[in-house]
């Protein structure tokens, strides 16, 4: 049976917070209002808000005058529904700058795609250093970022609901992939080919290799978010294009907000 727009959104956002969970983030949710810290990521701590733009704008304020203490400027994350011009206003005022716009897009598969030359195998839980750097390769991590990687995918190898993914040509990997299964639907995530695997034809015979891989227990509702900022430049903005019949049910803004690391107590602690 279809879902109704507010249940997929709903169910699409709590598959997001187990799959946060999955690598080390601390989610705590309060209705519209999520708060993610992770203890060596800063770019997972952050302030979701998906509440109505009264409740939006009432937290925000809270949350900039009692940030709880951290070593870097958090990101707010805003759903188009919960703007108001007050609160466009509250984010100007504490240095918040846009950064990216994502778009949470959704669709049901009930039958495979025209296979192609890519294939998918299962990630072994011993594979986690040679799954993690392919993903480090895909998305341009090296260094510090790397190691980080290899630390955090070996966290949520150890999670059920997490599934890690090798895409293959002719035996040699060219991509990973993760999907979470929770709360009804699929989520899509860390979709990347290497570099020289990138043209269209590769992305499409590896989505209709996934999308074979979870129709073998039936129809599956999936999801995945696309990023799209000058900070965000990922390879896979074709992976929309190969997912016919999919439609986009949440888009948030992200913001930057060096503001609240100005002038707070940080020592009063709101939430």
């Amino acid at each position: 049976m279809p879902l109704g727009l507010e249940e997929l959104r709903e169910r699409t956002l709590a598959n997001n917070l187990v799959w946060l969970r999955s690598f080390g983030c601390r989610v705590r949710r309060l209705g519209g209002v999520v708060f993610v810290t992770h203890p060596d990521l800063n770019d997972y701590c952050a302030l979701l808000l998906f509440a109505d733009p009264k409740s939006s704008y009432t937290t925000l304020e809270a949350y900039a005058g009692h940030r709880p203490r951290r070593a870097s400027a958090p990101n707010v994350y805003v759903d188009r529904e919960a703007y108001s011009p007050e609160l466009r206003q509250l984010l100007s005022r504490n240095g918040c700058a846009r950064k990216s716009v994502s778009q949470v897009t959704a669709g049901e598969w009930a039958r495979a795609g025209r296979a192609g030359e890519v294939e998918i195998r299962a990630a072994l839980t011993w594979e986690v250093a040679d799954w993690a750097s392919v993903y480090s390769l895909g998305f341009g991590r090296e260094g510090a970022d790397k190691e980080s990687d290899r630390r955090r995918w070996g966290m949520s190898f150890q999670d059920p609901a997490v599934g890690h993914w090798f895409f293959l040509r002719r035996g040699k990997v060219i991509g990973v992939c993760q999907t979470c299964d929770a709360d009804g639907v699929v989520g899509i995530y860390s979709f990347t080919l290497v570099p020289e695997e990138r043209e269209f034809d590769s992305v499409h015979s590896a989505v209709n290799a996934l999308r074979a891989k979870l129709l073998e227990d039936g129809p599956a509702r999936v999801y995945f978010e696309r990023v799209k900022g000058p900070e965000n430049s990922r390879p896979f903005r074709r992976l929309a294009g190969a997912l016919s019949g999919f439609k986009v049910i949440r888009v948030s803004e992200a913001y930057r907000c060096d503001g609240f690391d100005k002038d707070a107590p940080a020592d009063r602690r709101a939430f």
